[in-house]
């Protein structure tokens, strides 16, 4: 321990982000302390861009560092699940920094060039930008950027993963999710329900994706 702090709220770490929004920026939002927040030392930029939006006092430290009195908010069994409190703090938040962006648009989450990507994809891809679809890869854009996108989307498809998260931005929405059978998670569909809107899941065999059958039943759900 280098330094020494006599009070602070707990940061944002440098987690994945869906655990970075539905629970660090969350719990961040719901601590009303006065004390100023911490800024760890080679923290993410996606952290230090959000640490700029809100309203608060913010110390940088190091990775260790000692605080007499330090505020946070606690978690209990909903760990991995956004808490309906933590959803209403984002819900206001995004409505103070997002601008409202092209209204009505469906988006598809693509995953093309990541771990997260399934055989055929491209096929996908391809359907839904025929079906008017706008392709995004939400890491190419800032945050707030992300937020303003997402705002009035109407139906947002993607893989199970981290980019389902910008499904709590928008003011409605349908929200259909490619999940592997290996790996049931149900904390997207725990999100959009929470939030009032309709949730799809749609499974695929991890290892050989039927892609057709997949086009198949997204048609049928956004005809």
């Amino acid at each position: 321990i280098i330094q020494e702090i006599e009070s602070a709220k707990l940061g944002l770490s440098n987690s994945g982000f869906y655990h970075f929004i539905a629970e660090d920026l969350s719990n961040l939002l719901l601590d009303d302390s006065y004390y100023p927040v911490l800024n760890y030392e080679n923290n993410s930029p996606l952290a230090v861009q959000v640490l700029g939006k809100i309203e608060a006092e913010v110390i940088y430290v190091p990775k260790w560092v000692y605080v007499k009195k330090l505020s946070f908010v606690s978690r209990g069994n909903d760990l991995g699940y956004l808490h309906p409190n933590g959803l209403k703090a984002l819900t206001e938040f995004a409505n103070r920094y997002a601008t409202d962006n092209k209204s009505g648009q469906n988006i598809y989450i693509s995953r093309i060039g990541t771990r997260r990507s399934i055989a055929g994809e491209e096929k996908i891809v391809e359907y839904l930008k025929d079906k008017g679809f706008r392709i995004v890869k939400a890491e190419d854009f800032s945050f707030e950027e992300q937020i303003s996108i997402f705002r009035n989307v109407n139906i947002l498809i993607g893989l199970h993963g981290a980019g389902l998260t910008h499904g709590i931005w928008s003011n409605k929405t349908m929200l259909i999710e490619l999940m592997p059978k290996n790996r049931i998670n149900r904390c997207f569909e725990w999100q959009t329900l929470l939030s009032g809107k309709n949730y799809e899941r749609l499974l695929y065999e991890p290892d050989k994706p039927n892609i057709e059958l997949i086009i198949e039943k997204l048609d049928s759900l956004i005809r």
